[in-house]
């Protein structure tokens, strides 16, 4: 086996790969004129109000929305991804999730001491990866393209775990915008913050049936699915 420095591989050039995957399968820089040109053509759109604050989020912080509020000056203000919906008349689903931050093993975030901790124990095991992952953390690749030098927000450090979390999805009751205008920046945030309460409630109730889930564990799922061929249950969605 060639050694790391020889090939060259470097934690930067795994991150564009698997940035280059992402578009493979269509995403797109997270702008706001990207998001505007995919709801003119139609196009069905994932869209994460939270950004890097939740996808970043510190340790604790697990299932907290972050969505900014509609208050603030911002030239793009929040709610605006429901004014884009109403003007092309889109359907908006909100869409809850839990699973992914229980597959993980998190030792710190990048704004912690406990991330330097970390780095400087991963230094002493792997010296030809902890410079890259030190870069990535000063300078990291953002959901808009490019690199962001300084940025608030940077990268936890986290190694996913051997046996990974039952992942939940509950998709809630869609919410039509074709009666809605779009000009109408007051009901357009009221419309906003009930969204965000409904993708708030869709995982407040995840997190409490998945309690009842039998088959949560990794091993009993695993061995049931492999012994039966079947896939595993979980709790009913009429207990919603």
């Amino acid at each position: 086996m060639e050694q790391i420095d020889q090939k060259n591989i470097t934690m930067h050039s795994a991150v564009e790969y698997v940035y280059g995957l992402f578009r493979e399968f269509g995403a797109v820089p997270a702008t706001p004129y990207s998001f505007y040109r995919l709801a003119q053509s139609k196009q069905s759109i994932l869209h994460y109000p939270g950004g890097a604050r939740e996808a970043y989020h510190e340790k604790g912080d697990e299932y907290s929305l972050f969505w900014p509020g509609c208050d603030n000056n911002d030239e793009s203000p929040p709610h605006d991804f429901v004014r884009v919906a109403a003007r092309f008349n889109a359907t908006i689903v909100p869409l809850s999730a839990i699973g992914a931050a229980d597959s993980g093993l998190f030792l710190g975030s990048g704004s912690s001491d406990d991330f330097t901790n970390a780095i400087n124990t991963f230094r002493c095991i792997f010296p030809q990866l902890s410079s890259s992952i030190q870069n990535l953390h000063d300078s990291p690749l953002t959901a808009k393209g490019g690199r962001e030098k300084n940025n608030p927000r940077p990268p936890p450090l986290v190694f996913p775990k051997l046996t990974p979390s039952r992942h939940y999805f509950l998709f809630g009751p869609p919410y039509q915008t074709d009666q809605l205008d779009h000009n109408d920046r007051k009901e357009c945030s009221l419309v906003y913050q009930e969204i965000e309460s409904r993708v708030q409630h869709g995982i407040e109730n995840l997190l409490l049936l998945s309690k009842k889930d039998p088959y949560r564990d990794f091993l009993k799922r695993f061995l049931y699915e492999t012994l039966t061929a079947k896939k595993a249950p979980t709790f009913c969605v009429n207990e919603f």
